[in-house]
């Protein structure tokens, strides 16, 4: 009998921007396993939470991969008009590992408004657990 090991159910990192501006991204791994298989789908998901009694503006989110470790489907630049005071709003796009082992990635990236002022700010990363093999993954 095998027995696997998760470290978390989500993978998350919070960092404080400037003001009262927290930035997180969470790689959420698969819903039925609870790992991260090597070329099996997962989400990332990168959410700002807006803790200010005002409105940001002018939102601007990056995040990078090195594509000799993931593929990536879908849009890693995302922006808004405003986040409105005491709310949040999430961008999620679909990573698949291509190798087994430590997943490296980096912090995503955010610029935005808060009344005339431009700040800018990072995720933090997080330890994720590893990649598990293609083969472990299908057992």
């Amino acid at each position: 009998m095998r027995t696997w090991f998760v470290f978390a159910a989500v993978f998350a990192a919070l960092s404080t921007c400037s003001g009262s501006v927290l930035f997180r991204k969470a790689i959420l791994p698969d819903p039925a396993t609870g790992v991260i298989g090597q070329n099996n789908p997962v989400s990332v998901q990168l959410t700002i939470f807006n803790e200010n009694d005002e409105s940001i503006s002018a939102v601007s989110v990056e995040d990078l991969w090195d594509a000799s470790v993931a593929k990536v489907v879908g849009n890693l630049k995302f922006t808004a008009e405003s986040i409105p005071a005491k709310s949040s709003q999430s961008y999620t796009y679909e990573l698949t590992p291509k190798l087994p082992g430590p997943l490296p990635q980096s912090p995503a990236t955010i610029s935005y408004k808060l009344g005339s002022e431009t700040r800018n700010g990072f995720s933090s990363v997080e330890a994720v657990a590893p990649v598990v093999t293609a083969k472990q993954f299908a057992l």
